[in-house]
């Protein structure tokens, strides 16, 4: 559910909104105040901070405002990644896995006709540049929808390809995928669950790797971006440079510092919360084999089992177009990345047929 949503089952259910129940049964600060007009009206922006605040996983966080000095009161917001977070000081209400699942209904997403999020929303990703996919509803073909690259799609095949991929085609191939790895593991579970931590291990190790490496890279940019703001400052004082200048070069290196922040905090988070590759293939199991006689996909399902898909640039193979995706499942990511030659024909694609734990598919759009 939406936010939105979210926020009128709250009041459909008669709760008090925060402000509202603290003046009603704690007084304190609100205790004189007016009468709230609309006590059972919960705004969207208070339901997003309380499934963003990190308290509820059992963790005390500081350090998120300050003042600009001692003559002032007046609270100002500080940068995330300057937060102080104390770990596990009291008992959690939700697990880091529910948690993460929940910040994906505070992402802005791309809705249908009827205004429920598409089910595919935040998850497509273009393999050359990254961006996400954009959606566009057909009415005049034979299939529903079609997705392209955002970057394609907002500044032309200068900065990236196309990526095409037909909305039916991708919900039949994640489909089969999720029926495929369901069955193995409700009629195998333990040689599932051992190939898993095989190919978990080695994918782990270059993981961590990768985000040690990004870590570096990053915390050494930030420190060079500090440097010269501070010179471009010294510069500005001295008139060397006039304030318009100082103030156009200072606001890139500020963007490019606030982008590198955040990738620095998700490669660090990545880090902190790395678990035995045993443990991820045991909890991965239980979730996708509950999936054994799966119909259809909805967005909960998907979001559930799915963190990621990565869609490749169509090929030609043998006369015939091919187009690769990538499936990254939550737990154990990507399972594996090698195609196989044995093929079936499902609907309007062409896929190869997975192995054991493949989830690296090829699509023929005809």
């Amino acid at each position: 559910m939406t936010p939105f949503k979210i926020a009128t089952a709250l009041k459909n259910d008669g709760l008090l909104k925060p402000r509202a129940y603290t003046m009603q049964e704690t007084g304190g600060k609100y205790a004189t105040g007016n009468l709230i007009k609309y006590p059972y009206d919960w705004p969207p922006r208070t339901v997003i901070n309380i499934i963003q605040n990190k308290v509820y996983l059992g963790h005390m966080i500081c350090n998120k405002n300050t003042t600009k000095s001692f003559k002032s009161r007046k609270l100002v917001a500080v940068d995330e990644s300057e937060w102080i977070t104390v770990e596990n000081t009291h008992e959690p209400l939700v697990n880091e896995y529910t948690f993460e699942q929940a910040q994906k209904v505070t992402e802005v997403k791309r809705v249908t006709e009827t205004g429920e999020p598409h089910i595919f929303a935040g998850l497509l990703r273009c393999n050359d540049c990254g961006k996400s996919m954009h959606y566009l509803k057909r009415r005049d073909r034979t299939y529903s929808a079609t997705y392209s690259c955002n970057t394609y799609s907002r500044y032309g095949k200068e900065y990236c390809s196309m990526h095409y991929m037909r909305y039916e085609d991708l919900y039949d191939l994640v489909l089969q995928n999720i029926r495929t790895y369901a069955e193995l593991a409700k009629n195998h579970e333990q040689e599932f669950i051992e190939a898993l931590c095989k190919i978990g291990n080695d994918n782990t190790e270059k993981q961590m790797k990768q985000y040690e490496k990004d870590i570096v890279k990053a915390e050494k940019r930030l420190a060079e971006i500090s440097l010269i703001i501070k010179r471009l400052y010294e510069d500005s004082v001295i008139g060397k440079l006039t304030d318009e200048r100082f103030i156009e070069m200072s606001r890139d290196y500020e963007a490019e510092s606030a982008n590198l922040k955040i990738k620095l905090s998700e490669a660090q988070k990545a880090l902190s919360s790395y678990k035995s590759s045993t443990a991820n293939s045991m909890q991965f199991t239980r979730l996708i084999k509950n999936y054994f006689d799966i119909e259809k996909l909805d967005a909960a399902i998907l979001n559930e089992l799915i963190s990621k898909v990565i869609v490749y640039e169509r090929d030609i193979v043998d006369g015939k177009r091919e187009q690769l995706i990538d499936i990254y499942y939550n737990f154990v990511g990507i399972i594996n990345q090698e195609a196989h030659s044995s093929k079936q024909r499902v609907r309007k694609c062409q896929v190869y047929e997975p192995s054991l734990f493949s989830t690296h598919f090829v699509s023929a759009v005809v």
